[in-house]
């Protein structure tokens, strides 16, 4: 099951006001996913397993984006940009619908998402961004651990820290 998703506005607050990394808490109403179920079949038990060590170490991690629609892709490119797609402020987003790795779908159209983005939670319920805590740290290592690549190790201009993918 798909659900809507409307990221709080802490949250896309709170991330604009951050490192500069990350992009899924600006995609705004649509029908982005963030069901497990809309991950490929080879990246749903290594989110289980990232999710599962997190938690193992005190570390309340949440998936906010798993599957993205072309058209929900590209109202996410169009941010920051003009009608011709100038960038003319803070973009969340270099790739257009069908190039993001959260657009991908199984033959028949299934989606199949080969990325995800996540947040890490305070224990008041807010997003934390602050990629210097111990919580961050903790979660990086361990999806890197089940050797999935991390957005914050992209190129600067690219960064997107709150992102992890399949390798490939």
């Amino acid at each position: 099951m798909r659900l809507p998703w409307v990221p709080p506005l802490d949250t896309i607050q709170t991330k604009f006001t951050a490192s500069g990394c990350g992009n899924s808490a600006a995609l705004g109403t649509g029908a982005a996913a963030r069901s497990l179920d809309d991950l490929h079949p080879e990246l749903k038990p290594l989110c289980e397993q990232w999710l599962a060590r997190c938690a193992e170490q005190s570390v309340r991690a949440e998936v906010i984006c798993t599957y993205r629609s072309v058209a929900d892709q590209n109202a996410a490119y169009a941010v920051g940009r003009d009608a011709n797609g100038k960038v003319v402020g803070r973009t969340i987003t270099k790739a257009k619908g069908g190039r993001s790795k959260h657009n991908v779908t199984l033959p028949g159209g299934t989606p199949a998402s080969r990325a995800f983005d996540f947040t890490i939670l305070n224990a008041d319920g807010t997003c934390n961004w602050n990629l210097a805590s111990s919580e961050w740290k903790a979660a990086v290592a361990a999806g890197k651990g089940l050797g999935l690549v991390w957005g914050g190790d992209f190129p600067n201009n690219q960064r997107d820290c709150d992102h992890f993918e399949l390798n490939g």
